[in-house]
């Protein structure tokens, strides 16, 4: 019997692949080599599939090459080639990043001779951006990125690569970290923010020798280091410019990105637009009411009523305003705080801020009340005593608002809503409450079809569904592409934002909190729709325009009357800024601009047959048309690009959940549909997402 042959040591085994790999002398070659000698395929779902089954078989050998080879940089990069093609599967990519072959690719860009292999490799494995993944480049390796940047050509296909990785870098690691915290981290670091953009500028404004450029990856990285560096953009007109150029191209994805950038950078800290205060302004108002009808008329309060004069009939009628003083002048007379209950309960619904502290003057040991505020509690039991549940809930309801206790508020407001579903005081309290943009718009919309909305509650409701909407819409706009569901919702989101302003600014009274934020809303929502359609001068809606001057004005004498200036508005900076930079940036961006035309994704939306609303008949029918998602939508296959010398694409299917593509996902055993997950502790994750699935779908139709 023979007996079996030695078997060869990992050593012996990989330093004749090595040598072949050194007299291949290009790093493409040696991958070649490398992948034969493993017996793998890259280039296909069987071949990834068979990877993941003998990734512990395969890695040992890749292991020794590295080691036994640091100098020879063919063959190191030959290694990293061949695990960059496998980082197309998301098991295997997590599995090479957690054997910490990142510091390995990072460390290969400093040699020109490998600097393609470790860009290809590192471009696949941050093109998911999985947030570890992103962090830790962000965090401890940026500085090698921005010194390959520089290191190239303006003009170069490297540039391109590095430009790809770090594009892709930043916005996952800003949406998984504090931005103002990363900004600090890259302060230790050499990484120029203005020398780094003027990079990017001069690629794309086309300053050298190089045509003007629109890729992706561009636009994305200056957005991610304009959030990172808003002074710096800020302060600079050319870097302004160039986000209000965005909004001159014929994409409507480049013009989302141009306006949700100049709206991170100008916004507050918590990513809302900053309305007036309604309470302070309100009481500005109802004080100099009061004065009026006692005689005591102020030159402030006779300025302001000149100004809303000369504007025309559309505000505030001071009776409306009086009805609260009158109520509390009627019942400071008899004492009837069952029929104070009945008609406060009323002007609450008209006014919303309704609950001022006026002195209460029959103070006693029956009725030991400081203001008529406290006398709220007591209004409202005497009502429900007499099952007069709705008026009882709407007064301690406003008591609560009053008190600063808005969850209070809208925990009341949700239980009032089961047992009087048609009253749109609970829906405008509870979509106050709510932090999260969707569920407040979800909560704003029911509210919207309410009947017998009072005209303060229904533009309450408009606002906040209009600023969340654009929220929402920009948001998806920017992370969707023109054939999947994300863009769909964008789109809806867009139409509900276009419809909810329209009709706020029909209705809104011209001292109505937060009318100017409306006005300005509206200008930058038709700049985003419209587009190049619109001339730089933005003549066609100049009555908008208008609108937003007067309301300016109106603004600037209410806060006078404070004694403060008035404040500038998060939304006002952003449309002071497009509207200053609308015509120069059409000029000196006007390359760019139309090198935007033609760019992957004003391509995909030409392919796809999107067409931008630009009328209110087409918005109406995309609001009919899409559903807003009550649970996640499941794309079920990923096209994943390998680069270099793979030139198809692979099917993979995704996971439904971490939308990560895979050879090897377990597919749900329970679902009709087909549903995947990346693992098994993917599968514990999202158990209860999964259990919720089935659920249906809330119609949009109902929303417009």
């Amino acid at each position: 019997m023979r007996k079996p042959a030695p078997r060869k040591s990992v050593k012996q085994a990989v330093k004749p692949v090595a040598n072949a790999c050194l007299r291949s002398e290009k790093w493409t070659e040696a991958r070649r080599i490398l992948k034969e000698y493993l017996h793998i395929d890259t280039g296909s779902h069987d071949g990834l599939k068979k990877i993941n089954d003998q990734y512990s078989q395969i890695m040992p050998p890749l292991r020794k090459l590295y080691r036994e080879n640091r100098r020879n940089y063919v063959v190191i990069a030959g290694v990293i080639g061949v695990l960059g093609e496998m980082c197309v599967d998301a098991n295997l990519r997590d599995k090479i990043y957690e054997d910490e072959w990142l510091p390995r690719m990072v460390s290969l860009l400093e040699h020109k001779e490998g600097r393609d292999s470790a860009l290809e490799a590192l471009a696949r494995l941050t093109a998911q951006r999985v947030a570890a993944i992103s962090q830790d480049l962000a965090l401890n390796h940026f500085e090698k990125l921005y010194s390959a940047l520089l290191d190239s050509p303006v003009d170069s296909d490297q540039a391109l690569k590095v430009i790809r990785i770090m594009g892709d870098v930043l916005m996952s690691a800003i949406d998984a970290m504090d931005p103002s915290t990363f900004a600090e981290s890259l302060t230790q670091t050499r990484v120029d923010p203005r020398r780094f953009l003027d990079f990017l500028m001069d690629r794309m404004q086309g300053t050298t020798l190089v045509a003007s450029t629109a890729s992706n990856e561009e636009i994305m990285l200056v957005s991610a280091l304009a959030q990172l560096y808003a002074d710096v953009v800020l302060s600079t007109p050319r870097h302004l410019q160039f986000f209000v150029a965005c909004l001159r191209s014929s994409s409507l994805i480049v013009r989302s990105y141009g306006l949700r950038v100049l709206r991170a950078i100008c916004c507050q800290e918590d990513g809302t637009y900053g309305l007036d205060d309604p309470q302070r302004i309100h009481d500005i108002r109802i004080r100099g009411a009061i004065q009026q009808s006692m005689g005591a008329e102020t030159e402030y309060d006779h300025r302001l009523r000149t100004l809303l004069g000369k504007r025309g009939k559309q505000y505030y009628d001071p009776r409306t305003l009086l009805s609260v003083w009158d109520i509390v002048k009627e019942r400071t007379l008899d004492l009837d705080l069952f029929q104070f209950g009945i008609d406060i309960s009323q002007a609450i619904l008209e006014t919303k801020q309704a609950t001022f502290p006026f002195p209460f003057r029959r103070k006693s040991h029956l009725y030991p009340f400081e203001t008529w505020t406290d006398v709220l509690p007591h209004s409202a039991s005497l009502l429900r005593s007499s099952s007069e549940f709705d008026k009882a809930d709407i007064i301690d309801i406003a008591y609560l608002t009053s008190l600063g206790k808005l969850k209070d508020a809208a925990r009341l407001a949700r239980i009032a809503a089961k047992r009087s579903p048609n009253v749109g005081f609970w829906y405008d309290i509870i979509s106050e409450s709510s932090s999260d943009p969707s569920e407040s718009l979800r909560t704003c919309q029911k509210g919207l079809q309410c009947p017998n909305l009072s005209a303060m509650i229904r533009y309450n409701l408009l606002l906040r569904s209009s600023v969340h909407s654009w929220t929402l819409a920009l948001n998806k706009l920017n992370h969707g592409r023109p054939d999947d569901v994300s863009w769909n919702e964008g789109f809806t989101y867009l139409a509900i934002c276009h419809e909810s302003l329209r009709s706020a600014l029909s209705i809104g009274p011209l001292d109505a909190p937060g009318l100017i934020v409306v006005a300005e809303l509206s200008i930058l929502v038709n700049i985003l729709i419209h587009g190049p359609d619109l001339s730089s001068d933005l003549s066609e809606i100049e009555p908008i325009l208008e609108k937003a001057r007067v309301l300016t004005d109106l603004n600037d004498c209410l806060w006078e009357e404070e004694s403060i200036s008035s404040s500038e508005d998060d939304c006002t900076m952003v449309k002071d800024i497009v509207l200053e930079h609308l015509q120069p940036a059409s000029v000196k961006w006007k390359g760019f601009i139309q090198s935007t035309n033609h760019c992957l994704w004003a391509e995909r939306e030409r392919i796809a047959h999107r067409k931008t609303p630009c009328a209110a008949e087409e918005i109406s029918g995309l609001v009919q048309s899409f559903q807003l998602p009550a649970r996640p939508s499941f794309s079920q296959k990923t096209m994943s690009k390998l680069f270099g010398n793979i030139a198809h694409d692979i099917p993979l299917q995704s996971c439904s959940w971490c939308r990560n593509p895979g050879a090897a996902l377990l597919k749900s055993a329970t679902c009709e549909e087909e549903l995947y997950f990346c693992d098994q502790i993917c599968e514990k994750l999202h158990r209860n997402e999964h259990t919720r699935h089935n659920e249906p779908r809330e119609s949009l139709a109902a929303l417009a």
